[in-house]
């Protein structure tokens, strides 16, 4: 209103692109099925489709821990790649769930499906009927209108507890954020699924503890050492092994492992 009262020369939505559109129509893709054409596709496909379970994944689990909630997560991904397989015979492309558009409905009071079909429909009436109106939004107004909603879904706790968690979720979060900036989230995602897993390896290599304890006759008349393990075995915990079981300093000619 301002802009157009005081004539103001400022760029708008409409400058930009152009947000009119019609119903979609029934369409089939126009592209040959062959083995070189799927060999194109794939890669974009699978790195569109890690992106948005990703984002819809982690969008569900923000709203759950607000809403104090549990929903289905696979309910949620079957539903949603059902219907961009359907929007693809639309003309239309795939989509997943939004961080921002979801805090909007939750911060209005929406707690099911029912606010994201509103959103939806209210979608369809913008560009279907009022694509004048958002083409005529300024774009300070919409910079603005974006900024309020990164500081509404801000964490700003997160600074406060750097101190009080370990080292190894601080590398993981500052990575994982530095990835995304420069890459894209599935990218990011998977880089830190790699340093959480090694951290998590090399935790549990050093959480295996045994206890040795000497039983009379117990192979053969003979008595044994009977090490008792508790804690993880396996490839990142062998050296510690070694440490804790040496068989040249073994008195005892029998050897048993408890593994508990």
């Amino acid at each position: 209103t301002l802009v157009r009262t005081t004539a103001i020369d400022t760029k708008t939505i409409g400058d930009i692109a152009s947000v009119a559109g019609t119903l979609p129509t029934l369409h089939f893709p126009q592209v040959p099925l062959s083995f070189d054409m799927l060999a194109t596709i794939a890669p974009y496909a699978v790195s569109v489709a890690a992106v948005g379970l990703i984002e819809t994944l982690l969008t569900q689990q923000l709203v759950d821990s607000i809403t104090e909630r549990r929903t289905e997560t696979h309910t949620e991904c079957i539903a949603q790649g059902v219907a961009n397989v359907a929007t693809g015979f639309l003309g239309g492309m795939g989509g997943c769930a939004m961080i921002g558009q979801s805090m909007i409905n939750v911060n209005a009071g929406g707690r099911t499906r029912v606010s994201g079909l509103t959103c939806a429909a209210c979608l369809l009436g913008f560009i279907v009927i009022g694509s004048a109106l958002i083409e005529a939004v300024p774009l300070a107004a919409l910079v603005g209108t974006m900024w309020m909603l990164v500081l509404d879904i801000w964490d700003k706790s997160t600074f406060k507890r750097i101190g009080k968690v370990p080292k190894t979720d601080i590398v993981v979060v500052a990575t994982v954020t530095a990835v995304t900036v420069a890459t894209n989230l599935a990218v990011a995602v998977f880089c830190g699924v790699i340093i959480a897993s090694l951290s998590y390896s090399w935790k549990s290599a050093q959480r295996i503890f045994v206890q040795r304890q000497v039983e009379e006759k117990a192979y053969n008349g003979n008595s044994a050492a009977v090490y008792v393990f508790t804690g993880p075995l396996f490839f990142g915990s062998t050296t510690l092994f070694g440490e804790l079981v040496d068989p040249r300093s073994e008195e005892e000619a029998v050897v048993v492992l408890d593994f508990l």
